[in-house]
């Protein structure tokens, strides 16, 4: 209330002073140019002057409301957009994921060109575009990825390699990852490849990169042993498996489907019982029993001796059982064989057990013993399986 009033105050004596001054003298302004003339008192030119600052100042003040409020319809869209973008990625990620490659591709290459990352969007397109066996269409996403962000080239370039893998492109795929920076997953991706290819020469070249990123990580065991899986499984002769075995890794020779591989692939029954031999001595590995009781007749009187002397120290495995069985068999002792197969199934031991006691029964005559084994061999052998 006082302020008001001060103010009118203030407004009465201003208003008083500019009145004596207009009535003392008015004034005169003349403003001339290109031969047009203009003529006022100085106060209403004052009067003139004090309005269209005014008015400048309102247009001036509601332009910039305008603009502002363009600039705010503005960004309402462009966030709007970034939501819609945002969750037809969210819904095409999760479609991936679910395995629906079509809806996939449709919510994340939509999405793409408002992404606020474009390259994911491309990339997971690529990704779906390619279960869907469209390598066009794959290529384009993988293309716009690049355009989109080039910085992202060596996630691109490792992704094409996994899925030229996934596509049994193994060329293809080393292609894409040479000139990638080697990491874990790169090294892995190569290694692969090359295995495919059975590049043996880069994988060897490869291995002490290998070793040092991936240090004794199953992964690199489980590499290892398929390299070795392969080249015994290609090895033309007894010398080239020789020197492939034990050119492995320590922990490599001595795994048991590598053992196993290696004597089977073997032509000299000798070197294929001293392997299986000393991999059971070194270390009990019940699967090998089979291989050991199945390796021929050059060996049989030592394999025999030595699976009695294994007998003493395990008398409740069933595998060796099984492979007593089957030596005592080879060697024609047939009471021996059926004693030896009815403990393997009272052990739990091989599965073949009870096939083997049937038919040694019915070679000697027992032919309802020998259905009611066979039948269940059929049966719960069978099942087993099966449930395996």
């Amino acid at each position: 209330m006082n302020r008001t009033l001060l103010l009118v105050l203030v407004t009465v004596v201003v208003a008083g002073i500019v009145g004596t001054l207009m009535a003392r003298d008015p004034g005169y302004v003349m403003v001339a140019h290109d031969g047009h003339m203009v003529q006022t008192s100085l106060w209403v030119f004052i009067g003139l002057l004090v309005v269209v600052c005014f008015g400048a100042y309102y247009l001036v003040r509601f332009v910039g409301g305008l603009l502002a409020a363009v600039g705010v319809v503005r960004a309402w869209r462009s966030e709007r957009q970034s939501r819609n973008a945002r969750q037809a990625t969210a819904r095409g990620l999760l479609a991936y994921t679910q395995g629906d490659f079509q809806a996939a591709l449709k919510h994340l290459k939509r999405a793409a060109p408002v992404a606020d990352y474009p390259a994911v969007n491309y990339l997971f397109s690529a990704r779906a575009a390619d279960r869907l066996g469209d390598r066009e269409l794959r290529e384009q996403c993988l293309r716009l990825a690049v355009e989109t962000d080039p910085a992202s080239m060596v996630a691109i370039q490792t992704a094409r390699a996994e899925m030229e893998l996934g596509n049994t492109k193994p060329i293809r795929a080393l292609e894409s990852l040479k000139d990638v920076p080697d990491n874990e997953l790169v090294l892995k991706l190569k290694s692969e490849a090359m295995l495919a290819t059975s590049d043996w020469q880069g994988l060897s070249d490869l291995m002490p990169v290998l070793q040092k990123s991936m240090k004794d990580s199953p992964e690199l065991f489980d590499l290892q042993k398929s390299i070795a899986l392969r080249r015994l499984e290609s090895a033309s002769n007894d010398d080239a498996l020789a020197i492939i075995f034990k050119r492995q890794p320590e922990r490599v020779r001595h795994d048991e489907a590598v053992i196993s591989m290696y004597c089977r692939k073997l032509n000299s029954e000798v070197e294929a019982e001293v392997a299986v031999r000393e991999a059971l001595n070194r270390e009990w590995l019940p699967h090998l029993l089979t291989l050991y009781g199945s390796l021929g007749t050059s060996t049989l009187k030592r394999r025999l001796k030595t699976a009695e002397n294994w007998l003493r120290r395990h008398p409740e495995d069933g595998a060796l059982q099984y492979c007593l069985g089957e030596l005592y068999e080879s060697a024609g002792d047939a009471v021996r064989a059926r004693e030896a197969y009815q403990k393997s199934i009272d052990l739990g031991g091989a599965r073949g057990a009870r096939a083997r006691l049937g038919r040694l029964l019915a070679f000697d005559g027992h032919y309802k013993e020998s259905s009611e084994q066979l039948v269940r061999a059929l049966t719960v052998d069978g099942d087993s399986s099966g449930s395996r």
